[in-house]
């Protein structure tokens, strides 16, 4: 029948047509929503995984802050100066301004920013109160250093709980990040089966998010290189043999790195670090593996060879940083210490940095161009670090003292000087000489303390001498470190005003070596000295190496021939010529000679007789305290040289 008939333009597939179409519009209904859902999620972790990593960054910014407020503040404990109020005053205004950018962070937690907040007032109010006490009559009690110190390392403390924790939570909020594009990757071929084309569209996608997030948690963002995230990888793959074991850390440190930064500015500190980033990539094998540890710190995994390997890798390492860097127009000259250490079978990361580390640490006060870790370093590193400790606690609980070493004329006898020698009181250990701990720290910010500590009980001393009625001037041993500090020359007049003591009661000596590091800074400053009526002695002339061609050039008025000379002059006719030509030099040239380590009438004799006007040493007295180098000076009264050595309350014992 005709009205029985089937439409002609309904196809018997048309049915399954649609809900094929329908299936292919869920698909990629489906699709497009999961792909916008992962997409919305993976970029709400990369935002905080962004905003957590500037948050770390305002808290490190706000740490290099609370250091120069630090620095700032020692300074002005020397050399009180009104605008060294102001400077600080702005320093604090700067670091305040990082703790409200912090504030304005989302991810910031209120409780840790009032905190800050509370702290940095504390800190202020302390720093305030010590620099106005410092600059009245009576000075700061060790109370008020005290709850300064206290403040500032609360300051510190927290802050670098917090900068630890942001960093920890921009970790997170990477991997995070990480595991909703692996997500993204493993479900969607599930979702897009019937969509081939689809799945591989968002594969792709997905593998392009994951890869980028990878690349952001495993590399340094400044400079390039793998960070110390990629490190720890590679260095579970090495103990888990999917490569070679053969292989060594090398672990750098820039050196004179602070200087630059401090000089030139953080921007211009980044374009070095890049710099040494880029010589490394050029001067490491393309086998090896570089990577920026933090900081001015970088590490490399030296790949087969052995030892061998990793000591020419290091030595090639040391030369390609000592080529000059250009930075801001300068040509800036750095290097490195470098210290190796090998893989001993376990995957922990952090003891073998921490033995490359202390390698690194020895390369550094040895000099050495790079040193292989060992067992012993170990140790001696520890009780370093034990004994730095305890001499920052003994400053503040005033355990150093001072002992005097007479300097007699060798003509009568008569008591002209006296060397300042530093001695430390420990609670437990009892009297230690400075060949104990000054080697340990001639580097650091301690030595500057102890040189200032000893200078102001020198100098207190010799008025205290005054006032006995006694006329004895003093030498103070200065290291290269203080001597070449911009604001020595103000922290020796302030002590001499500080005392009362007149400047030409003051002889400060340096070594040649020290005048060498940097010729021009000083001459500069031992021209200021003398201007302001300070003595300058060459102390352990002949053992370093200015010599003649620089001794016409610096402005001193005394020359301390070593003891290693004097002693063999005696037995030895090289060592008597030297001294003999010293002598005669220093004569000429219209310097003060003095002879160290007189041990022996005899070696007087010589001494005298070569044209020596002063002599030192265990002959006249060793080193003693202050009361007793008054009664050894009551005693010289009426003593003269060459009768025999002076026994006054122990003093030639």
């Amino acid at each position: 029948m005709k009205g029985q008939g089937r439409d002609p333009s309904v196809s018997p597939a048309s049915g399954p047509a649609r809900w094929a179409t329908a299936g292919v519009l869920l698909v990629i209904a489906v699709v497009g929503g999961l792909g916008l859902l992962s997409a919305n999620r993976l970029a709400a972790a990369t935002a905080s995984a962004q905003q957590t990593t500037t948050l770390s960054d305002l808290y490190q910014d706000a740490r290099y802050e609370v250091a120069s407020i630090d620095d700032l503040y020692h300074i002005h404990l020397f050399t009180p100066r009104a605008n060294d109020d102001a400077t600080s005053a702005q320093a604090f205004r700067r670091l305040t301004g990082t703790v409200e950018a912090l504030a304005a962070q989302p991810q910031a937690h209120a409780a840790d920013v009032a905190a800050l907040r509370a702290d940095v007032r504390s800190y202020a109010e302390a720093v305030s109160g010590t620099e106005q006490a410092t600059a009245e009559a009576n000075g700061a009690d060790t109370a008020q250093l005290q709850r300064t110190d206290d403040a500032g390392s609360a300051l510190a403390a927290d802050l670098g709980r917090s900068e630890e924790a942001t960093h920890l939570a921009s970790q997170r909020d990477l991997r995070a990040a990480s595991d909703e594009a692996r997500l993204l990757n493993g479900t969607a071929p599930i979702v897009l089966g019937a969509s081939v084309v689809l799945a591989f569209l968002l594969v792709g996608v997905s593998r392009r998010y994951r890869q980028g997030i990878e690349r952001q948690e495993l590399t340094d963002t400044l400079t390039g290189l793998p960070n110390r995230w990629a490190l720890t990888r590679h260095v579970d793959k090495l103990h888990n043999g999917t490569e070679e074991t053969d292989s060594w850390l090398l672990v750098l440190d820039l050196d004179r790195f602070k200087e630059v930064n401090d000089s030139l500015g953080h921007q211009h500190g980044d374009e070095l670090l890049v710099q040494v980033a880029n010589r490394l990539r050029t001067t490491v094998s393309e086998a090896h593996f570089v990577v920026r540890l933090g900081g001015d710190e970088f590490a490399v995994i030296a790949h087969a060879g052995g030892v061998s390997e990793g000591a020419a890798t290091a030595l090639a390492v040391q030369a390609a940083l000592q080529a000059p860097f250009v930075v801001a127009r300068l040509q800036v000259q750095i290097g490195a210490s470098i210290g190796l250490a090998a893989p001993d079978g376990s995957s922990d990361l952090t003891a073998l940095l921490r033995r490359a580390d202390v390698a690194m640490y020895v390369a550094k006060q040895t000099s050495e161009p790079y040193v292989i870790f060992s067992q012993d370093h170990d140790v001696h590193t520890a009780d370093k670090l034990r004994l730095l400790s305890e001499l920052r606690n003994g400053l503040g609980n005033d355990e150093l003292v001072v002992y005097y070493q007479p300097k007699v004329s060798l003509d009568d006898g008569r008591l002209v000087g006296v060397e300042a020698l530093v001695r430390w009181q420990h609670p437990t250990r009892g009297l230690l000489p400075p060949g104990v701990f000054v080697p340990q720290i001639e580097n650091t910010t301690l030595m500057d303390r102890v040189t200032a500590a000893v200078l102001e009980r020198a100098l207190n001393q010799v008025f205290a001498w005054f006032q006995q009625g006694y006329l004895i001037p003093v030498s103070v041993n200065i290291p290269t470190r203080s001597l070449l500090h911009e604001d020595f020359v103000a922290q020796v007049q302030a002590a001499l005003l500080a005392s009362g003591v007149d400047p030409a009661m003051l002889t400060l000596e340096i070594t040649e070596s020290s005048a060498m590091q940097d010729p021009a800074r000083a001459v500069q400053v031992l021209h200021a000295l003398r201007a302001s009526g300070i003595r300058v002695s060459i102390d352990d002339y002949g053992t370093g190496y200015a010599s003649m061609a620089y001794l016409k050039d610096l402005p001193v008025d005394e020359l301390k021939i070593d003891r290693s000379f004097v002693d063999t002059a005696l037995a030895d006719k090289a060592s008597r010529i030297l001294v003999t030509s010293i002598i005669d030099l220093a004569g000429r040239l219209g310097l003060t000679v003095v002879a160290e380590g007189v041990e022996n009438h005899a070696t007087a004799d010589l001494l005298r007789a070569g044209g020596c006007q002063i002599a030192q040493g265990y002959h006249y007295s060793r080193p003693v305290p202050a009361d007793e180098l008054t009664a050894w000076a009551a005693y010289n009264r009426s003593v003269r040289d060459g009768a025999h050595p002076l026994e006054v309350g122990g003093v030639g014992a």
